[in-house]
């Protein structure tokens, strides 16, 4: 039986439980399994089960007997000139009330074990093992005397020959021997977990008497034939059997617990006898062990495959471990288990790279080659071997032990060179060694950080990670190369304990700012400044400098307003621009990790003018395509937020950002050199005019907003004079771009960079259109329209095409300016965005239709009531007392329903605003039933409300139903042809499969095998998001994955398609009577529906023949969509 599968059956000892009785899986009984005998048993696993109650009463007698009348007391009484102990025990216990009585203590407790043992285990090869073992433990001094013939009948019931599972195994059989020859298969027998209870319990008795038999007899009995059997058998039976039973295993490792803890002063004197030399100086100087002999058991149970075995080995090993008597001998155990892990993982890998000429100068990972079976066998290990130093630190929950310090450092010294170390071996595998030691390491605190829950108690861990991390600065600045590759491995350390869970660990427990957390952004912006230095900074290599970075942005990320910080941090800037990496650029890597995540006051002010000064300076020096990157980084980077809201309710679509630039002081030299450096982009040769260069001008058009907007110590006017320069230059590039002859003028590249630079243009005219309203932007701004008309009209359905429109028309209207006076026009050629899945086309679509003039509701003249003008009185009685003519004037005018339309678009998506929504939705509704609404409006209205069921938020999906009805009743003449196509739409039967396809065919070019980091990855990502019309949204992943994080719906995620198709269909069953009425439309459909996919795939449907289908979806008779 597959131990995933098996289910155990526990007794639940709350009195408030319903069910006292459970079962519980496997999988649940393998995490409550301890080894931990030092605390309560029953308290560990929370229920009552046989085998806690009989552990408690043996080996946790004080627990056991809650009273303390109950407790037996022991009384020293004298006799003949000898001491007898004996036993006064409760009236309750022995005796009625009243009779207290002496009665020496005669029985061991092994016989008493042995006899309830009896008595519960009523088989066949228990009643064997009771006869034998009865005559040897009468008493203590028999025991003593017959203690290996006891252990011996113990290990040959323990476990029963596979051959023979019902009966106990023969001496011979078991006993190790020196002939190699194969070992046998033992199975667990029915009396298995007795005996190993009745072990523990002869340890209970023996103490350190029973240590002679531990390592010849007991340990390799237990691990060896028990937890780890032989897989040579090749019996199919043989994996039911080799199956780990859960309960025996936890019952197995207790044992050796209880071993363990009775036995412990045993373990920690054994040494290592060196049979060479039996000199007195040699004996004693292995009197003080190291649990040498040990570590040949840690391979079997720290390293096995279940995890459950490995967690159950390192409970039972820690304590003695921790227990060791020195911190010498502590050290030389734990660095010698960590050695050989890394060393048993070396000679398991082939190495295929060559260590660098300089390798001693910078931290090195050598690339491997690794069979994914023994892959799996170091992770199991290295698992082990962290949960059993763990275990070693481990103290009460939350809390670490209190002699972990001393352990602590002697882990964190393994990661520096060993002063021993032989410096002629090969650089590959030291490097390697030392990755493992830091796997380990890293593994170790990790689930010290699981287990801390106060960053005060993470103390001794700050401690002598910084002093480990101090002490290997020093040794560099002292000379010492060989520190280099370890300091890479130490810093990576610190960045994983300081960005958990956003600096919890270095913070109050109640949020508030403690004067621990003040200490503690001391140390690190110190230790900082240490590695900063000018001097030592430059000594290090380009992948040490990364992880220093990476140390820089966490610790900024934590402690944002920790004055230390901003200044000393901010200091640093120059020195890490200075620098000269080869592996990342470092402002490219403080612009993407650090100012995103920093206010805009601290970034403005120490942060970005420190960034832009220094790529100034490499625009003078010499400009790349990595300096364009730091610069694109820097003025994106506020992408996502809004308003600084750590946690935005909904999404964005903005590929513009400036609102650290009016905040940020940079002097009009470094202004200029930032602008000038873009501009040439846009005035390229007409040689020079490819898909590179636009693609190039699409990417800087993303920057010179921002570049345009720096603050200048405050000067508007420069900005004024900035803005007007990029402008002249964008529709310059506008004009070449559309005289330049390209293999089509709809092709993709070509709509994105136009599209880039309309909203660039608008963008940066939107920053300053309050403060200057001139002549000069205002004819710019024309012509700019022009081609963003042109644009719009041509690829109506792009998205970037219409989001650049709409930016443009609402600056121009801020300008009292008309986008365009061709509205009937815009409205034919946009409508249909309105039903598309994308959220950001809909919404877009709705703000350029909202910058039109707005129409009026359609007047029935014969409705009017022109008596009202004849007298005035009786107007005004008139027109208090009449809700007739309230209702009706409440429609004349100019409708607003776009604006209502545009408000349930730009609402979050929530249980909040679920009655906003389902408010303004119904209000369409009631419009729409009116029949006095604009055609255009009519129509623009049912295509919204069919990309409403786009929205992931089922409450709106019936409202919307409801409105499409309404206005199909009303203006059937209008909406229909809407209505027809959108079912036409969903019949079709690559309806379901577009979405795929067209994300498919999006990744299916070569340019998306573009790296991410280089200049034309944004732009495939945007190419790809308006190829799509939304659907690819890989250019904003961070967004969808903080959403889902949230418990939100991304507003770049939609309905599925099935669902659009079900409300589809639940609008024509709203409306009956239009459904009978467009027939001739429906049936055939319908019809075409069954041909096509129904019959398509049921083909020997007898009803497939009759119908005849082909005939009448050939005939034609689907043409008329009237």
């Amino acid at each position: 039986m597959n131990s995933g599968n098996q289910h155990i059956k526990s007794f639940n000892a709350d009195p408030r439980a319903k069910n006292r009785i459970k079962f519980i899986s496997a999988k649940q009984r393998a995490k409550q399994a301890s080894a931990d005998v030092y605390r309560s048993y029953k308290r560990r696993i929370g229920v009552v089960t046989s085998a806690a109650s009989r552990e408690e009463r043996v080996h946790h007698r004080d627990q056991f007997n809650d009273s303390a009348k109950s407790r037996k007391k022991r009384k020293t009484i004298t006799s003949g000139g000898g001491e007898t102990t004996a036993i006064i025990g409760n009236n309750d216990l022995f005796e009625d009330e009243g009779d207290e009585e002496l009665e020496l203590e005669t029985s061991t407790t092994f016989q008493m074990e042995l006899d309830l043992a009896r008595d519960r285990n009523a088989s066949n090869l228990f009643a064997k093992l009771y006869p034998v073992l009865v005559p040897l433990v009468r008493s203590l001094p028999e025991i003593l005397h017959h203690a290996e013939k006891i252990v011996n009948i113990l290990m040959c019931y323990v476990l029963s020959p596979y051959s023979n599972p019902h009966d106990a195994t023969p001496e011979e059989m078991w006993k190790p021997n020196s002939s190699g020859n194969k070992r046998d298969l033992f199975v667990v027998n029915i009396v298995t977990t007795d005996v190993l209870h009745l072990i523990s319990v002869l340890a209970r008795d023996l103490r350190h008497e029973i240590h002679p038999y531990v390592h010849e007899y007991i340990l390799p009995r237990i691990v060896n034939d028990l937890i780890n059997p032989p897989t040579t058998v090749s019996d199919p039976e043989m994996k039911q059997q080799r199956t780990l039973d859960i309960t025996v295993v936890e019952t197995a490792f207790r044992t050796l617990s209880y071993i363990f803890r009775y036995d412990t002063s045993s373990f920690l004197n054994e040494g290592v006898p060196n049979k060479n030399d039996q000199s007195k100086e040699a004996v004693e100087s292995n009197v003080e062990g190291c649990l040498e002999l040990m570590r040949k058991y840690y391979g079997s149970t720290l390293a096995h495959k279940s995890d459950f075995v490995r967690r159950l080995g390192a409970e039972s090993f820690s304590p003695l471990v921790r227990k060791l008597k020195s911190t010498a001998s502590k050290k030389k155990h734990v660095r010698r288990v960590i050695r050989s892990l890394a060393t048993s993982a070396t000679s398991s890998v082939s190495f295929v790279s060559k260590p660098p000429i300089d390798h001693t100068k910078d931290y090195y990972e050598p690339s491997i080659v690794m069979d994914s079976r023994l892959e799996r066998t170091r992770s199991d290990a290295t698992d082990g071997v962290a949960l059993l130093l763990f275990y070693v630190v481990r103290g009460v929950p939350g809390r670490l032990h209190s002699k972990s310090q001393g352990t602590l450092k002697i882990i964190f010294s393994n990661i520096l060179p060993n002063d021993k170390e032989d410096h002629t071996i090969d650089w590959n595998t030291e490097c390697f060694k030392k990755k493992v030691i830091y796997d380990l390491i890293s593994l170790v605190l990790t689930k010290i950080r699981g287990h801390i829950k106060n960053g005060a108690n993470f103390l001794a861990v700050w401690d002598e990670l910084y002093n480990c991390l101090n002490s290997v600065v020093r040794a560099i600045k002292e000379g010492e190369t060989g520190f280099l590759s370890s300091l890479g491995f130490l810093v990576q350390l610190v960045v994983e304990c300081v960005s958990y869970r956003n600096g919890a660990l270095l913070k109050a427990q109640d949020g508030s700012t403690s004067e621990f957390e003040k200490a503690e952004a001391n140390r690190i912006s110190l230790v900082l400044q240490d590695i900063v230095d000018p001097k030592f900074y430059c000594r290090l290599g380009g992948k040490n400098q990364v992880h220093v970075l990476k140390l820089l942005c966490v610790a900024w990320k934590v402690f944002p307003n920790h004055p230390a910080l901003g200044h000393r941090l901010s200091s640093f800037i120059p020195i890490i621009a200075e620098g000269k990496n080869t592996i990342v650029d470092p402002m490219l890597v403080l612009a993407k990790d650090l100012v995103p995540f920093l206010s805009e006051q601290l970034a403005a002010e120490y942060l970005v003018p420190r960034i832009l000064k220094a790529i100034a300076k490499r625009f003078l020096d010499k400009g790349n395509d990595e300096t364009m990157l730091v610069l694109h980084a820097v003025a994106t980077s506020r992408l996502g937020k809004r308003a600084d809201a750590e946690d935005p309710i909904d999404d964005n679509d903005d590929l513009f950002s400036a609102g650290l630039a009016p905040k940020c002081s940079v002097s009009m030299i470094e202004k200029e050199t930032l602008l000038d450096a873009c501009l040439e982009v846009f005035t390229p040769t007409d040689a020079e005019m490819d898909k590179d260069i636009f693609v190039r001008m699409g990417y800087t058009a993303r920057i010179v907003p921002f570049i345009a907007l720096l603050g200048c110590n405050g000067s508007v006017k420069e900005s004024f004079v900035s803005v007007q320069k990029i402008s002249e230059q964008i529709v310059e590039a506008l004009k070449r771009l559309d005289k330049a002859r390209f293999d089509s003028r709809l092709d993709p590249d070509v709509i994105v960079v136009k599209s880039l630079l309309v909203e660039s243009l608008a963008f940066a005219v939107s920053g300053i259109v309050e403060c200057s309203n001139t002549a000069a932007i205002t004819k710019i701004v024309t012509q700019a329209s022009e081609y963003s008309n042109k644009l719009l009209f041509m690829c109506p359905t792009s998205l970037l095409a219409v989001k650049s429109a709409a930016e443009m028309a609402i600056v121009m209207r801020k300008l009292e300016l008309d986008f365009n006076s061709k509205p009937n026009k815009t409205f034919d050629s946009l409508t249909s965005n309105l039903k598309a899945s994308s959220h950001f086309l809909r919404l877009h679509t709705l703000r350029l239709l909202n910058t039109f003039p707005q129409r009026p509701f359609v007047t029935n003249f014969d409705d009017l009531d022109l008596s009202e003008d004849l007298d005035e009185n009786d107007y005004q009685q008139k027109g208090m007392g009449s809700n007739a003519n309230q209702e009706k004037s409440s429609l004349s005018g100019m409708c607003d329903i776009l604006e209502t339309m545009l408000q349930i678009e730009t609402t979050p998506i929530g249980l909040d605003y679920e009655r906003k929504l389902i408010g303004a939705i119904n209000r369409v509704e009631i419009l729409g039933r009116t029949g006095k609404l604009p055609a255009l409006y009519a129509e623009a209205a049912v295509n919204y409300m069919f990309g409403v069921m786009n929205i992931k938020f089922q409450p709106l999906w019936t409202p919307a139903v409801r409105s499409i009805a309404a206005l199909s009743t009303a203006h059937e003449l209008t909406v229909w042809p809407s209505m027809a196509a959108q079912l036409k739409l969903v019949m079709d039967p690559d309806f379901f499969f577009a979405r795929t396809t067209n994300i498919a065919s999006a990744f299916s070019t070569e340019e998306n095998n573009i790296e991410e980091g280089d200049v034309y990855h944004d732009h495939r990502l945007l190419t790809n998001w308006d190829r799509t019309s939304g659907e690819d949204a890989s250019l904003f992943q961070k967004q969808i994955d903080a959403s889902k994080t949230a418990g939100r719906v991304s507003r770049h995620q939609s309905t599925d398609r099935i669902t659009i198709f079900e409300q589809v269909w639940s609008v024509l069953e709203s409306v009956p009577q239009l459904t009978t009425k467009k027939s001739r439309v429906v049936v055939p459909i319908f019809l075409s529906f069954l041909h096509n996919q129904y019959f398509l795939f049921h083909n020997d449907d007898p009803d497939a023949r009759e119908f005849n289908l082909m005939s009448h979806v050939d005939g034609g008779t689907n043409k008329d969509d009237r």
